[in-house]
This record gives C-alpha cells, structure tokens and sequence, in this order.
C-alpha cells in the first residue's frame, strides 16, 4: 500500500522507472572500455540514489562490480544535483562520466555551456 487514498478527487501522477541488470552492465562496461582505451584514470557514476534507491541502488551495484575489472582506473559515485555544482566548480577533474540518459540529458547541456554553448560543444548520446 503506498499511503494515497485514491477515492479523493485530488489529481496524481506516478511514474516507474525501469532498468535491467544486462543492459547497465554494457553501459558501464562501455565507460571503463573508453577510460582505459583514452587512458583516463577516473570513472564517476552519476545517480540520483539517495532518493531512488531501488534503480539506482542496482546501477551503484554493476557500477562497483564492473570496476573490479579495472582496478587501474578510479571510481566515484556522485548524485546528479551534486555533479552540476562540481561542473561549475572544477570541470577539469571529471575524466569519463556514466549515468542513465536523464540525467545525461541535464549534465551534458551543463557541460556545453562551461565550454561555450550548446552550438559549439560536441555531444553524444551513446547506447552501447
């Protein structure tokens, strides 16, 4: 039971969040393939875990398992509203960066405009 009483006449909204075990599993296998190919020492995971724990709880998950296979690289969980501060604040200390294509959306557009704006930065939406 969720605690609504859905008799009211009060409008709600509820949205579910899906993602598989396989599917992070490539996505972050993909990040640490591209830091070790470019040889850039640190992954960050990008969540929002502190509120969606279940979700993202998994993506923490594969994210510490998978890095076991990179023990050369180092790793860092930050949460997304975090992530925009420390863009502003020191841009350079971010290497490669993983986090679920919310996210992604939010952060990449931040990261254009550090850079100059959104005509002149290169982006990309990657889906391995």
């Amino acid at each position: 039971k969720v605690g609504f009483n859905l008799e009211q006449e009060e409008e709600i909204a509820y949205q579910i969040g899906l993602i598989s075990k396989s599917g992070t599993q490539r996505v972050m296998k993909y990040a640490f393939e591209l830091a070790k190919k470019k040889d850039m020492k640190r992954v960050t995971s990008v969540d929002k875990a502190n509120v969606l724990t279940n979700i993202y709880g998994l993506w923490r998950d594969v994210f510490k398992e998978i890095s076991t296979q990179y023990p050369d690289i180092e790793t860092e969980f930050t949460f997304v509203d975090a992530i925009t501060m420390w863009f502003v604040r020191k841009p350079e200390w971010f290497k490669v960066v993983v986090t679920p294509n919310m996210f992604g959306d939010i952060i990449t557009d931040l990261g254009a405009m550090i850079q100059g704006g959104l005509g002149i930065a290169v982006g990309g939406n990657i889906n391995p």
